[in-house]
């Protein structure tokens, strides 16, 4: 009885999981941007947190809810009002002149508002000043 009991409840944490993986594609004119993903409470603390997602073209896995919500780590979460950040940031391919840096801006979740749902794709325009 309790290996069945064990069992049930193996397949009922493993059914439940409140996260899954989303494909985002991220793209720029022209390719070779270094792209980062930084999240964390306000946008001037998140750029301390960030990591290396890759150099565009590429697809990249971003953790979210099950409903397609950026799941910000605990730290990102502000009060129940205001909610984290997630940002994505291109730096521009070598031998790119006169432009700098471009990002994308997601809002976290709150427990009274949703949201930014996770994009399927990102691009990067570094052809504009």
């Amino acid at each position: 009885m309790k290996k069945i009991l064990s069992l049930v409840l193996c397949a009922v944490a493993v059914g439940c999981s409140s996260t899954r993986q989303y494909p985002v594609r991220l793209e720029s004119e022209p390719p070779g941007a270094r792209v980062y993903l930084s999240m964390g409470a306000t946008k001037g603390r998140t750029a301390q947190n960030r990591s290396y997602l890759g150099q565009t073209p590429c697809t990249v896995q971003i953790t979210g809810t099950k409903r397609g919500h950026f799941k910000l780590p605990e730290v990102a979460w502000v009060s129940d009002y205001v909610a984290g950040n997630a940002i994505f940031t291109a730096e521009p391919p070598t031998g790119t002149t006169n432009t700098g840096p471009r990002s994308f801006n997601y809002r976290g979740n709150t427990e009274y508002v949703e949201g930014d749902k996770i994009p399927q794709a990102i691009f990067f325009d570094f052809t504009k000043p």
